[in-house]
């Protein structure tokens, strides 16, 4: 039984084993013409190929080659024919091609038909090298305009940043003029406020009420003695430290901190200079001085890098024939009186005139 089953499967085979074999590769001996067509199978079924509607080989086959011209203005087509179906196809080419190649194809509902194969085809070396300079020229226009949008972009962040940068200058002018301003107009009132206190100019601050220790003030009427080498003061940066026989030992503080290293110049009430010195680290300084000895209302005048500043009005100053001792000037009360009215913190005004 067996045996039969096997016989019979065979006998139904070989005729298509027979077909398969007796199919062939067909190939056109016509080779004059510029274009060299291909069809195949892929799975090595017989068909036939007809060309405007002629035979072009007189027997099935598996693969089919013929040419045809790539100059003529009549679209030809092409016939398949396999296994009692038809599918039709125009031959589109053009005179830089030199190669196509068309497969036979099978759907899944057993419909065939035929697939051009664009990606094989091939072309003349003219027209390889015409489109590979169509190519380039193309690569070469797209890079040309991205530098040229890359130098516009360039140009464009370059602008907007001297935008930027120059209306920071411009802010930056702006707010110095406003603070500029600002300082005379405070200066003005500053100016204004002394003269209706009935001190002495634009640059003297409140005067304090404070004596030195150990003294009592003297009438607001003391006049200033004639003296040798009398001189006024010329303003900061001017004065040297003074000379004379007598002595006069000063330390000046603020807030319980030395005033170190600061240049000093102790005047009358009328700005004739008594003496110039400079303070030590513990804000100890000799004043040498031709005033005899007596006690004289002083202005102060200080002087320490950049930072000046004076205080006017009623601080008392002893001179002593052979002094000894240190007298003791604390700043405080003037320094708060001056912030007061200038609209600031005392310890900032303090540390802008370098008292610590």
């Amino acid at each position: 039984m067996k045996n039969k089953k096997i016989t019979l499967l065979l006998a139904a085979l070989l005729p298509a084993l027979f077909a398969v074999a007796q199919c062939t590769d067909w190939e056109s001996p016509n080779k004059n013409e510029q274009i060299k067509v291909t069809v195949w199978s892929e799975n090595d079924e017989c068909f036939r190929i007809l060309l405007d509607g002629k035979e072009l080989h007189p027997d099935s086959a598996r693969q089919v080659v013929f040419w045809i011209s790539g100059t003529s203005m009549k679209l030809q087509k092409m016939t398949l024919q396999i296994r009692g179906q038809e599918d039709q196809k125009s031959l589109f080419v053009n005179k830089d091609m030199t190669e196509v190649f068309y497969r036979v194809d099978k759907n899944k509902k057993g419909e065939y038909s035929l697939k051009g194969e664009p990606s094989k085809a091939q072309i003349t070396p003219e027209a390889q090298a015409r489109r590979d300079a169509e190519q380039k020229a193309a690569d070469e226009k797209r890079a040309a305009e991205k530098a040229q949008r890359d130098k516009e972009w360039e140009e464009k962040m370059a602008a907007q940043k001297a935008e930027r940068e120059k209306a920071k200058a411009e802010d930056a002018q702006k707010e110095a003029a406003e603070k500029e301003a600002k300082e005379k107009e405070l200066a003005k009132k500053r100016e204004e406020e002394n003269k209706a206190r009935g001190y002495g100019g634009p640059t003297t601050p409140p005067a304090t009420t404070t004596t030195t220790p150990g003294t009592s003030s003297p009438s607001s009427g003391t006049s200033t003695p004639a003296v040798k080498n009398m001189a006024k003061f010329q303003g900061y940066g001017i004065h040297k430290t003074s000379e004379g026989p007598n002595e006069v030992r000063e330390s000046f503080f603020y807030k319980g901190r030395p005033v170190a290293n600061t240049l000093i110049t102790i005047t009358t009430r009328d700005s004739i200079i008594i003496g110039t010195a400079t303070t030590d680290s513990e804000g100890k300084a000799i004043f040498k001085t031709y005033f005899p000895p007596g006690q004289y209302v002083i202005n102060i005048y200080g002087e320490k890098g950049n930072a000046t500043w004076s205080i006017g009005g009623s601080f008392v100053l002893t001179i002593q024939s052979n002094p000894t001792e240190y007298d003791k000037t604390n700043l405080d009360k003037a320094i708060a009186e001056m912030a007061q009215a200038m609209g600031m913190e005392p310890d900032n005004l303090a540390r802008g005139l370098g008292l610590y």
